[in-house]
């Protein structure tokens, strides 16, 4: 699990750093922070709703516990990112609820896993809906509109 996080952190910081390595691209910090953070919890959420594991779970629920703090603080500059930043926690809390009525066995075939079968897989999505329209927002900052 640890391993599937630090290659999701390195990936995150390899195609940010490209970006910033353009020399049209003045990437500010928070903005570059705030795009981790959302990918992080989007790629936390994943390992939450597919996990067959309640230690897992718990887990993923640690690691995004700190969310809400931080992207308040990250996105103070950026006030248009607010309120989706807000509905993005409210749908990780939701996920976790969800979550707490049980996973499903290890031995679950993936047509169930990834279908409405599964209680978190819809909530899931819709997560990550939001978590891609949040980073097209953000990259859309960064370019300056």
């Amino acid at each position: 699990m640890s391993r599937m996080l630090n290659i999701g952190r390195r990936l995150w910081s390899w195609l940010l750093a490209s970006r910033a390595s353009r020399p049209d691209s003045q990437w500010d910090e928070g903005l570059r922070e705030l795009h981790i953070l959302v990918g992080m919890a989007a790629s936390a959420a994943n390992l939450y709703a597919y996990a067959t594991s309640p230690a897992l779970r718990e887990a993923m629920v640690d690691h995004w516990s700190g969310f809400r703090d931080k992207a308040e603080t990250l996105s103070r500059p950026f006030p248009s990112l607010r309120p989706m930043l807000g509905r993005l926690y409210l749908a990780l809390e939701d996920l976790a609820a969800l979550g707490r009525q049980g996973c499903l066995s290890p031995e679950t075939y993936g047509k169930v896993l990834f279908s409405e079968a599964n209680v978190c897989h819809a909530a899931y999505c819709d997560l990550q809906k939001l978590a891609d329209q949040i980073q097209k927002e953000v990259l859309r900052y960064d370019a300056g509109g």
